[in-house]
This record gives C-alpha cells, structure tokens and sequence, in this order.
C-alpha cells in the first residue's frame, strides 16, 4: 500500500492539525473546495485531529474563571471590611436614595438612539436594533438601580438555565457550531452586563450627590 491522504470534512481552517500515530503532519491542504486534508504514510495505523487554536481558548477560559474568583474574592473582602462601618463622609447613615429615573419623549428616543449606535458597535448591529428600544422603554417606565440589578440577576440565573437544560450536541470536539446553539446565553450574558454597568453608573452618581450633599 502507498500512501493515502486523510481528510476532515470541516471548514478549512490553517488551524487543523492531524496526528498518525502520535506524528503531526503539519498544516492542511484544502480539499473539495472547503475540508482539510493531509498525505498520510502508508503505515499511518492511528489517526487524531485537533483544532491548534482550541488551546489558547482554553487557557482563555481558565484565566476568566481565575479573574471572576478573584474579583469574587474582592466583593467578599469588602462587604466583610464595610459591613459594620460607613463612611460619614460618604454617606448620612443610609444608602443613597434610588428614585425612578424618568425622560420624556424626545430625551428617550435621542437616549435610545445612541445606546442602538454603542450596542451595535459593541455587540452587534442586531443587538443595537433591540438595545435601543429598550433603552426608550426603560426610561418611559422608569429605571432604578434596584430594577437594574433585578434583570441582571434574573439574566445571570437564566443562563445557567440554557446551560443546563439546551445543552449543545457534541460530535466529537470538531464542529464549530457550538458557540451558534447557546447564542441565547450569549444574549442573556449581554443583557446582563448592559444592566449592571448601568447600575454601576446610577450608583456612582448617587454617591456623588451624597457626597457633595454631606460636604455641603
């Protein structure tokens, strides 16, 4: 028998790499107008692909998890620290007030508009179009820091929801459509982020005029 070529019917990608018996055959040539494909020995008895990129996503992954730890940490650390003690400059010996945030008409529709251009450049065009009528409708209805953190948190939860209940089909550990069947908890991830650096934002603003009320 002479030599053979192996083929992986995967989008071609330069990232592709094939093993025979533990040999990387380096990178892939295209075949059939879209796979990859290897010239494989003719003693090739065991055969593995892997995707080389795969690697520094999963470190990717481990370093986020470290950072969100680690940021979790902080949270703990510092409700521990503040828990029993406010500062008096900051504030009266209350939170600061979380009044509903209301614009009319035309503040709203300018407000949506340009949260639909950052979410679009941000996220995606798709993400803008119903980013901004949801900025429109949240300041019609009101917004609060409280509403804010509420959606986030329900957002959060629900991702864990899709993780858990519309798990993605595994082939194998070579299609690339599993980022496409959990775009819902993408979305969600989205959602939750945009509510809770608005929260943030509210919060910053109410400690502000704390402060220069005290100082007042």
């Amino acid at each position: 028998a002479g030599r053979a070529r192996l083929v992986l019917a995967e989008s071609y990608s330069k990232g592709w790499r094939a093993y025979c018996d533990g040999r990387d055959l380096g990178e892939p040539e295209p075949a059939e107008g879209f796979a990859n494909s290897w010239e494989a020995p003719a003693d090739c008895a065991a055969v593995r692909f892997a995707f080389g990129p795969q690697r520094v996503a999963g470190l990717a992954y481990w370093i986020s998890i470290l950072g969100g730890m680690l940021l979790l940490a902080l949270v703990a650390v510092s409700a521990r620290r503040h828990r029993f003690t406010v500062h008096s400059s900051q504030f009266t010996g209350s939170p600061p007030a979380d009044p509903a945030i209301r614009a009319g008409w035309s503040a709203a529709l300018a407000l949506g508009f340009l949260a639909a251009l950052a979410g679009g450049f941000l996220f995606a065009l798709r993400a803008g179009v119903v980013i901004g009528p949801a900025v429109v409708v949240a300041l019609r209805v009101g917004i609060t820091r409280k509403r804010l953190l509420t959606a986030a948190a329900i957002a959060m939860a629900a991702i864990a929801v899709v993780y858990l209940v519309f798990p993605p089909e595994n082939p194998g550990g070579y299609s690339f459509n599993y980022a496409l069947e959990l775009v819902a908890a993408h979305w969600l991830g989205v959602a939750a982020v945009i509510c809770l650096g608005s929260a943030s934002a509210l919060g910053a603003r109410a400690v502000r005029r704390s402060t220069l009320t005290t100082d007042d």
